[in-house]
């Protein structure tokens, strides 16, 4: 079998795809409406806090309705950005960079023939945040610290202490989970070039038992039995 993929000119995104073509097989039909071809653009410079060229910076342009991201590189010696041909639609620019913190700008829904202008970014200095777990014993492994503003972002450490890789500055949510341990959520705020210290109370949570019982769907009247 083989994978079919439409894409337009000067375009990289996929504007329509099929799985599992076999050789020999009937005609495919594609059906790409006019409005939804690649025709906006997204143009910006990516600098450093002293307004230097990021080196090993990566830019990724997701927009909805395609599957796949291209990913592209600022100009080594300006920073200077531009996508190639992006779909109209909601769309949102995704920079990463090694050993800073990602982050995301938008979304913007961009019309077509639209050109997005991000201007100038300069990254921040990042923040670390350290949180205390306050409770009777170490919790164990199964322990995890997430944070849902930032997917990419960890935390390192045994026991009491866990402290997270660079975050971007502004407020984060923390969320606890794992173990025995009650869920929690807290808002932290991240200062620039600073760690935050930040307490959480371990809570043991409440075991609950769960029973499944089946329900049969009579199509005759539609209702259960």
């Amino acid at each position: 079998t083989h994978f079919v993929t439409i894409s337009a000119p000067r375009s990289m995104y996929v504007m329509a795809s099929r799985h599992g073509v076999w050789p020999d097989q009937d005609e495919l039909l594609f059906r790409v409406r006019d409005d939804g071809l690649p025709s906006a653009r997204i143009v910006g410079t990516f600098l450093d806090e002293a307004g230097r060229v990021v080196p090993e910076m990566m830019v990724i342009v997701v927009a909805e309705n395609t599957t796949l991201a291209p990913q592209a590189s600022p100009d080594p010696l300006t920073g200077a950005f531009h996508s190639d041909l992006v779909p109209p639609g909601r769309t949102q620019v995704y920079v990463r960079t090694p050993g800073r913190a990602p982050f995301l700008l938008g979304p913007r829904v961009l019309a077509p023939g639209e050109t997005w202008d991000l201007g100038e970014i300069r990254l921040a200095p990042e923040g670390t945040l350290l949180v205390r777990l306050v409770g009777d014993a170490p919790p164990g492994p199964e322990l995890e610290l997430l944070l849902t503003t930032s997917f990419e972002a960890s935390f390192a450490g045994e026991g009491f202490e866990r402290r997270s890789t660079p975050l971007r500055p502004g407020t984060h949510r923390l969320y606890l989970r794992g173990g025995e341990y009650e869920e929690a959520l807290l808002d932290c705020e991240v200062q620039p070039g600073q760690e935050t210290v930040v307490e959480l109370a371990l809570r043991r949570g409440w075991r609950a038992p769960v029973a499944v019982r089946e329900v049969k769907l009579s199509f005759d009247t539609g209702q259960h039995r």
